[in-house]
């Protein structure tokens, strides 16, 4: 039995196509409700872990829900700085 190995990236988990149908439907339903989506991909910035989890969340928003089951942000790595700052708040909070 082989196992597929783990992702590095969450688009990984996802064809072009499905990342398309994701956005569309995304924008479809806030539309539909007055709104406009918006893809804030500035979450990247606080590392692939944080990345899902947002991701994740703006897919069963928008009624996914079998496309966020495919994520599980734990898999994925914690940006250096976060680690670090839950780790001195472990440390903190030990002490």
């Amino acid at each position: 039995m082989t196992t597929s190995p783990t992702p590095a990236t969450v688009a990984q988990l996802f064809s072009d196509a499905e990342l398309a149908h994701f956005i569309a439907t995304a924008t479809e339903r806030v539309r539909a409700a007055g709104g406009v989506f918006i893809l804030d991909e500035s979450v990247r910035l606080h590392g692939e872990r944080a990345w899902a989890t947002y991701l994740r969340a703006l897919m069963e928003k928008a009624g996914l829900d079998e496309f966020g089951a495919r994520i599980d942000p734990e898999q994925f790595d914690e940006h250096p700085i976060i680690r670090a700052a839950n780790e001195l708040g472990r440390t903190r909070n030990e002490s």
